[in-house]
Formats: C-alpha cells, structure tokens, sequence
C-alpha cells in the first residue's frame, strides 16, 4: 500500500482520538495523521509551504470557528485536487446539500463504528491507489 498523508479536521477531542485510533489500528503510523482542531488551524497547515501532499481529508462538518467543513474541503482541493475526502456530520439532514456542494467521496453519520469508518477508508483508499496507477 502507498504511504499517504492524512488530514484530519475535527474540534471534539474525543471524537479526534478515535478517528486517530481507528485509523492507527488499519495500520497507518501516525505520523502520516496530521490533526487540526480549527478551521484557521487546518488552512494554515493545508497552505503551508512544507505540506507538498494530502491523500486524504477527513473532516467534521461543523467546525466552530468559521464555515462548514466545505471551507477546509475548497482550501484542500484547491492545492490537492485529487484529495479523497470523508465528511462526518452528526446531522444526516445535511448530506443532500453537501454532497451537491462539496462531492465529498464518503459520508460517515455520528455516530458510526470501526467497521462504517474501515469501509470508508478503505474505499477511499482503493481510489486513491488507483490514481497512482493510472
């Protein structure tokens, strides 16, 4: 499997540690696991000179100190076009409208469990596997 970098944008702490887990646990070291509280926080990292790839977002909907979640998926794609990005939002009403807006490749409704979030990564995975071999 390619090393790939992840970003991981999520305010609750708990819900931070197990998404970290989760992925940890699918084998990922986590220094390819980068996370970002804040909606400042993860366009700072995203646009740092240093961040040269992001394979994957994964990201809460509702970050509090600014827009949705669609503002860190524009500030990704728009340095990383190829980015696969899993949105996680604790309200499923709002799916239609992200999923028009944003076209993020995954949905996790909170709250989910190892075997919805594997699934997700996993798929996520096989595409961005497949663009390398493209």
């Amino acid at each position: 499997m390619k090393k790939i970098h992840i970003l991981v944008t999520e305010d609750a702490m708990d819900m931070a540690k197990v998404v970290t887990h989760f992925l940890m646990f699918q084998g990922i070291p986590l220094e390819n696991i980068t996370h970002c509280a804040t909606l400042h926080d993860a366009v700072a990292y995203i646009n740092d000179p240093d961040t040269t790839q992001i394979h994957l977002l994964i990201t809460d909907w509702n970050i509090p100190d600014g827009d949705e979640g669609g503002a860190i998926i524009a500030a990704t794609r728009e340095k990383f076009p190829n980015v696969q990005v899993i949105v996680m939002t604790g309200n499923p009403n709002n799916l239609p409208e992200i999923s028009e807006n944003y076209n993020p490749n995954e949905f996790l409704p909170k709250p989910f469990d190892h075997k919805e979030f594997a699934t997700a990564v996993s798929n996520c995975y096989k595409r961005i596997e497949n663009s390398c071999t493209a």
